[in-house]
């Protein structure tokens, strides 16, 4: 999924929760480009968009995979 910079973030999450929704209950996989930084994820600091997303994270009690490096994720 790719959630445009140039659009509320609350938008995105709408979308990811109904699909959750819709799952109901099987296991499911997102690959999401955010554009939220957190430093749940390993970024250097958390943001608006960050927030909002760490906040539907816990909520769901979905885990992040990403793994710590000095390279950017593409």
């Amino acid at each position: 999924m790719y959630y445009d910079i140039n659009r509320p973030i609350d938008y995105d999450l709408q979308k990811m929760q109904a699909i959750i929704m819709h799952a109901n209950g099987v296991g499911i996989v997102f690959a999401v480009d955010s554009n939220a930084r957190s430093t749940s994820w390993h970024d250097v600091l958390t943001n608006k968009r960050g927030k909002a997303m760490e906040e539907i994270l816990i909520s769901r009690q979905l885990h992040i995979a990403n793994e710590q490096s000095c390279r950017t994720r593409f």
